[in-house]
């Protein structure tokens, strides 16, 4: 029993930002990763906050 029972992989399927961390393994993207729960503002969160990373410097490109 215990932790030595649990797989790795656990947390990347039991929480709402596991959709972007699939997409992130999948293609290999490293850096910040978040999921916006915005409801139907959502896509525009992730826009806005994927813009506001690029021009301050934090990343070279985003996926939104």
């Amino acid at each position: 029993g215990g932790a030595r029972t649990i797989d790795p992989r656990v947390a990347t399927t039991t929480f709402p930002g596991a959709a972007s961390c699939h997409v992130a393994i999948e293609y290999g993207v490293v850096g910040p990763n978040s999921t916006n729960a915005m409801s139907c503002a959502a896509g525009t969160m992730a826009v806005g906050e994927a813009t506001r990373l690029i021009r301050e410097g934090v990343v070279d490109a985003a996926i939104a």
